[in-house]
């Protein structure tokens, strides 16, 4: 059984090389996952208010030792390439989408369904993760980009996109569905002129 935590005291973080050595050691059961939820107050279909917000960076830092140890010495991952993995992550992209549809419809059901939908939804979402820093290690080995310029580019669109929240006076009004259209807009124009500025800058140094 796994070893009761109390809801208001953070456990110290497991080195990521640890995590990982223990991972291979001992799998994570389904009835483990309904322990922890249990003694931090979370249900199979939990509500947002109920979940206590783990420290996501040792988890982040341990997966990504697991995917780069898997390129070094699985036979199959390591022969993987950006275009090999295509198929799967259009596969894994359907699947997700699927489970989406389900867990919506599953909300007017019974706690069972939802339990049940929630949980084939939260491993969907892993498994399209899982094509994420799958690629971004054959970045990392090929010295193309990183798992890190994934991250640091998916965060600035956010907040390039959305000023609205992250540079609005928290004063003001929010603006209304018009003034938001025109901004998208605006901002996807900039957008893609930076983009094709990098581009024709790229192309002038390759000539």
């Amino acid at each position: 059984m796994a070893a009761e935590r109390r809801p208001d005291v953070q456990p110290e973080a497991e080195p990521a090389g640890d995590a990982v050595a223990r991972a291979a050691r001992e799998p994570v059961s389904k009835e483990t996952g309904e322990q922890e939820r249990e003694t931090t107050g979370e249900t199979s279909a939990g509500s947002a208010s109920a979940r206590r917000q783990p420290d996501l960076g040792p988890r982040l830092v341990s997966l990504h030792e697991v995917i780069t140890r898997l390129r070094r010495e699985c036979p199959w991952d390591r022969t993987q390439t950006h275009a090999t993995l295509a198929s799967y992550a259009l596969d894994e992209a359907s699947e997700l989408a699927e489970a989406l549809h389900a867990a919506t419809e599953a909300q007017s059901g019974d706690a069972a369904q939802l339990a049940i939908a929630i949980e084939d939804l939260v491993e969907e979402l892993g498994d399209v993760l899982l094509q994420v820093m799958m690629n971004a290690a054959i970045g990392e080995q090929a010295g193309t980009f990183t798992l890190a310029e994934v991250l640091e580019t998916v965060e600035a669109k956010m907040l390039r996109r959305h000023p609205h929240v992250f540079l609005r006076d928290p004063d003001a009004p929010e603006p209304s569905d018009d003034a938001l259209s025109a901004q998208w807009e605006a901002i996807k124009a900039a957008e893609r002129a930076a983009r094709a500025d990098r581009i024709k800058a790229r192309e002038t140094r390759n000539s």
